[in-house]
């Protein structure tokens, strides 16, 4: 609890940390702290960004990087989105839409998301269980 609020966590928020991860919430935090905003109700990616900056987490950080483009999709696919252009998701997941190719780049791997064609003719970032709800969309499946 002293290392959660030595690191901005208030009270509410380092129980709820240690309720979820126990023992292991300093090592969970100080490995990926953004997965407070994957494993536990009421923290999202803002927070966790937060704590993963008093934390020393770089702002380009590539755990940074991921968690932020992940954010952006699934606040896109709360609007009914199954893939954002790679300038739109870059802006909703902090990053500057300037550097969006060679940031988007560095993340691009056959396990983690590639972009797609879509059937608009632009590339689009999927999270990867949305792919097969828009596929079965753009069919007429769904």
């Amino acid at each position: 609890m002293v290392f959660l609020h030595s690191h901005g966590v208030g009270t509410a928020r380092a129980v709820r940390i240690f309720k979820t991860y126990g023992n292991d919430a300093v090592q969970v935090m100080a490995e990926n702290p953004y997965r407070l905003a994957r494993d536990i109700r009421g923290i999202g990616f803002r927070t966790a960004d937060a704590i993963a900056a008093r934390l020393g987490i770089k702002p380009e950080a590539m755990i940074r990087l991921r968690a932020g483009v992940n954010y952006a999709l699934l606040e896109a696919s709360g609007d009914g989105h199954c893939g954002l252009p790679s300038a739109e998701l870059l802006e909703l997941g902090g990053e500057r839409p300037s550097g969006a190719d060679t940031t988007l780049s560095k993340l691009e791997s056959p396990s983690w998301g590639m972009p797609i064609e879509c059937r608009c003719g632009e590339s689009v970032y999927q999270c990867r269980y949305l792919i097969l709800s828009c596929n079965a969309n753009q069919q007429g499946i769904a």
